[in-house]
């Protein structure tokens, strides 16, 4: 049978490529793939005649690009599906593959991102090129950095004269010839469940025993953000520094501090082995163990007073929540986002155990008027203490099916993402699941009902 149109075959390429909970969608919209044919059509057409554009970088695709780049970021799924619905089979691609990555499926979301890049070079080679450098950014997020930086230097090459000098240059491109030379990173986990002792320091952060190329140090434990140590530390250490200038940590409270690519060789964290371990190495005294680490465990728990790490034939709790993660475009550490209802409103709320608090928010409560509370001392990744004002809220939250009436903080100094965020606080009442190679996490209730 001769297809209705040049679009239908990509189209059922890209449709066919996805799995899982998007096969209602898939029944759907494969009856609608002839009538979408005359749209991809057209969208190849108005491509054509903005050839010129799209060869001095400019494409009328640039908003949309935008909107898919802050979707990941938040994880905003509902979005994604809206978009996924769409009758543009280039916006509906696009989505495809970021919800795909959303749910941490990166070798699916890197298909679709591949079936994307064929089909438009011709027509939409700017589009073309992000679906290209997508694709590179899940194997960064799937740890493999080496592949990552060879990769972009193909892409590089592929789109040599077809996009200009500027729009091909990026920092990825730039490191790629050090992080190809890079070892490939190994983390051993043994079988069963080993449990990490969670200790607290004064300011309360979470705290593990880590041994560092044979030396004993604590880091906080910190799902919200990546391994860092400040530059006495790693010098004490002797962590290799590989890079003098990999660009800079950006903090929550709005400032940055450049920093230093290092290699560490052995961590030990409890029977857990890395090798090879990537880390930031910046100015100020931040030694953290964050999610670029803790993803490569495959799965574990984290409990007010341990982590547990499950290897090979270990029973892990019940959960069948699909992932949501909030990545970068160019594929930063994951953050784990959780979903709970917020005064009867569902909210994707990261769960970060970098702060101390039980729940914060960047946006006033809805319900009710707020209560001035001054001011507080806060610190991020890069700085010391800083003021911040906030106001007292009162919510009630459901989560892990459970119902709490919690008082806290509307902070209106910090410039963050996400609405909500789940502090080691909440650890009192919920423990946070995540099991990467399932791609599932959940909330689960400290106290369960007895049943």
């Amino acid at each position: 049978m001769k297809p209705p149109c040049k679009g239908y075959e990509t189209y059922l390429s890209i449709l066919h490529n996805l799995e899982g909970s998007l096969v209602v969608l898939k029944r759907k919209l494969l009856a609608l793939a002839i009538p979408l044919c005359a749209a991809f059509a057209a969208s190849a057409s108005a491509s054509a005649s903005a050839s010129a554009d799209d060869a001095h970088g400019a494409t009328g695709r640039d908003a949309l690009i935008a909107s898919i780049n802050h979707a990941i970021v938040v994880a905003d799924i509902d979005g994604l599906t809206s978009r996924y619905h769409s009758k543009d089979a280039v916006e509906h691609a696009l989505a495809a593959m970021a919800i795909e990555r959303v749910h941490g499926n990166f070798e699916q979301s890197s298909t679709i991102a591949g079936t994307c890049e064929s089909s438009l070079k011709a027509s939409e080679p700017f589009v073309a090129y992000y679906c290209a450098r997508f694709a590179s950014a899940n194997l960064r997020l799937m740890g493999e950095r080496q592949k990552a930086a060879i990769e972009e230097e193909s892409i590089a090459e592929r789109y040599k004269g077809v996009l200009p000098p500027e729009k091909l240059n990026n920092p990825d491109l730039t490191q790629a010839p050090l992080y190809k030379t890079l070892p490939p990173l190994k983390v051993s986990v043994p079988a069963g469940v080993t449990s990490i002792p969670l200790k607290r320091n004064p300011k309360r952060s979470s705290l593990v025993e880590v041994t560092v190329n044979g030396t004993s140090l604590q880091l906080v434990m910190d799902t919200g953000g990546y391994s860092i140590l400040g530059e006495a530390t790693a010098r004490r250490l002797g962590v290799k520094v590989l890079l003098e200038k990999d660009g800079s940590v950006h903090g929550a409270l709005g400032g940055a501090s450049v920093k230093k690519l290092g290699l560490i060789e052995k961590l030990k964290l409890g029977n857990v082995e890395f090798e090879n371990l990537p880390v930031s190495i910046i100015d100020e005294e931040r030694n953290i163990l964050g999610m670029d680490a803790l993803q490569r465990l495959g799965a574990f728990e984290v409990q007010k007073d341990a982590v547990l790490i499950y290897g090979e034939g270990a029973s892990k709790p019940a959960c069948e929540t699909p992932l949501l993660l909030g990545t970068t475009f160019w594929g930063s550490p994951p953050k784990v986002l959780e979903q709970v209802r917020v005064d009867g409103v569902s909210q994707n709320v990261m769960f970060d155990t970098g702060t101390t608090f039980y729940l914060t928010s960047n946006q006033p409560s809805t319900q009710g008027p707020l209560q001035r509370g001054g001011q507080l001392k806060l610190r991020d990744a890069t700085h010391g203490s800083q003021a911040v004002r906030f106001s007292r809220v009162n919510s009630d939250v459901e989560m892990a099916g459970k119902n709490y009436q919690v008082t806290y903080a509307s902070l209106e100094d910090v410039k963050i993402p996400y609405k909500f965020i789940l502090g080691e606080g909440s650890l009192i009442d919920v423990y946070l699941f995540v099991d990467f190679t399932r791609r599932v996490s959940c909330l689960l209730p400290r106290f369960p009902e007895k049943g």
